[in-house]
């Protein structure tokens, strides 16, 4: 019952928001967030049958935890109307503001998390509506929290970006960089990096620091199965790459503007020159293709090791 409704709640955003946009690539825009939405739906079925905190659940509960992962970015459609205009807001909290209204979906354990569902985890702690609930209840939601986060993130790495190409940031250009094609770290960027910390927004000051907060996600997963879902990547890619010597030195997600990037990273004993890379690219497709995390297609960014990207 519970997912049947968030469906037609996430539809019924979308529609309601589309028809106040004329432009194609916005139209194009807001299909890739329903698309998405429906990716970190899969990835929350994935967590919800191989972590052993949700096994004891009831159909019930489960299809609930289901609508509360479909509906975390609900808010997102009502946010890009916004922006056109030149408001800026945030997605979660927008989508926060919607359900409160909804007599399903209004409770602390599906409000709270998709509030936060983009902010640090400290944001949750510290709101006071979190630390005015019973500590069970608190507890509830730093599940529901932990599941909708993790599978957001790993939707990101299988997200849909064709098509977009010519596509303008103009929805999520929050930072005017002075240099913006500085390469230096900010040091309150490296010290929460180095200390296995996410990184926060406000420390951002160029394309480097917003390259390494990306990558920080990593320090905010929750459940083994997340990390397990990146290491099977990482250990498929390497079986198929063994052959050519090959090795995977790394697998990282970035996100530029809007766009999201699995990013590939290769070496090879002696160096790897750009005909292998090519030849490799192709294996890396295969892997990432029969992957039975998604059917989606994404972008990839095959590299080596010298090339420091």
């Amino acid at each position: 019952m519970f997912l049947s409704v968030a469906k037609k709640i996430l539809l019924a955003a979308f529609e309601r928001n589309s028809k106040l946009i004329t432009a194609d690539f916005q139209k194009d825009f807001m299909e890739e967030k329903i698309k998405h939405s429906y990716q970190v739906l899969g990835m929350g079925n994935l967590l919800l049958k191989h972590e052993a905190c949700f096994e004891r659940l009831s159909k019930e509960d489960k299809d609930y935890l289901q609508a509360v992962v479909l509906l975390h970015d609900v808010g997102r459609f009502a946010e890009i109307i916004k922006k056109k205009s030149g408001e800026w807001v945030d997605h979660g909290v927008c989508g926060a503001q919607i359900l409160e209204g909804n007599d399903l979906f209004n409770a602390p354990d599906c409000v709270l998390p998709i509030r936060h569902h983009g902010h640090l985890i400290d944001y949750l702690y510290s709101d006071e509506d979190y630390k005015r609930l019973p500590e069970t209840m608190r507890q509830r939601v730093r599940l529901v929290s932990f599941l909708v986060r993790d599978a957001d993130k790993l939707a990101n790495f299988y997200l849909l970006a064709k098509n977009f190409k010519e596509i303008e940031d103009v929805f999520f250009a929050a930072y005017c960089f002075e240099e913006p094609y500085s390469q230096k770290i900010s040091a309150e960027v490296w010290v929460d990096f180095m200390a296995h910390k996410s990184v926060r927004r406000e420390y951002i000051c160029n394309f480097a620091d917003m390259a390494l907060f990306f990558v920080a996600w990593v320090y905010d997963l929750n459940f083994k199965t997340s990390f397990e879902v990146l290491e099977k990547l990482k250990i498929d890619l390497q079986e198929k790459l063994d052959s050519e010597e090959i090795i995977v030195d790394d697998v990282t997600f970035e996100e530029k503007g809007k766009y999201h990037f699995l990013t590939i990273t290769l070496d090879k004993i002696g160096g790897i020159d750009l005909e292998t890379i090519v030849d490799a690219t192709k294996i890396v497709n295969e892997v990432v293709d029969k992957a039975d995390i998604t059917d989606d297609s994404y972008i990839l960014d095959v590299v080596s090791k010298e090339r420091g990207e």
